[in-house]
């Protein structure tokens, strides 16, 4: 948290299990908000449809400051439930910090999710892919802590590109983090 009692978030993004070289793309940082909006597409490539019923997409949400980056929260949503070539917009509760090897006990467990295309940039919704909702479990609502805030994203699987293109639409209530009472939020793909 910021002085001001503000943030400066980023998300970063990241697919499980990755090696070490896997790639990580990241949005730009939102200075000073608790509310940032971004309207950001993020894509993986290449992405094989038979792998992605394996994997898990790491939402990670940070604040960038001088010496480092504060943890706001994640989510961690099993690809399993994407289907090809449709678009699925959700807004889900960010959790604690997880190690990556509680990825090896994830399980996919129900909570709130909201369609909302309003918000996208135009150019990630096309006519041609349609929207469902994805449903969460009982035990992914559990694992999330309310005042961390929440995030909305846009995710579609392009089964002839082999993509998977996610769009970081916006964040809301996040934690401030810094000594001024705000966070300088990205989030982390």
């Amino acid at each position: 948290m910021d002085a001001n009692g503000l943030s400066d978030p980023y998300v970063v993004c990241e697919i499980l299990p990755s090696s070490q070289h896997s790639p990580r793309p990241r949005t730009s940082t939102r200075p000073q908000c608790l509310n940032p909006v971004w309207n950001e597409a993020l894509t993986f490539e290449p992405v094989e449809e038979k792998t992605l019923h394996h994997k898990t997409l790491r939402f990670a949400v940070l604040d960038e400051d001088l010496y480092g980056s504060d943890w706001l929260g994640e989510y961690w949503l099993a690809l399993n439930r994407l289907t090809p070539d449709r678009l699925t917009d959700f807004t889900v509760p960010l959790g604690p910090k997880k190690p990556v090897s509680h990825f090896y006990e994830f399980c996919v467990g129900c909570s709130h999710l909201t369609l909302s295309r309003t918000l996208a940039s135009p150019s990630f919704h096309s006519p041609r892919f349609s929207s469902s909702i994805i449903k969460l479990h009982r035990g992914e609502r559990d694992l999330a802590c309310p005042t961390r805030g929440k995030i909305q994203l846009g995710l579609r699987f392009l089964e002839e590109r082999r993509q998977l293109c996610v769009e970081v639409i916006r964040c809301s209530d996040l934690a401030s983090m810094d000594p001024n009472g705000l966070s300088d939020p990205f989030v982390k793909l």
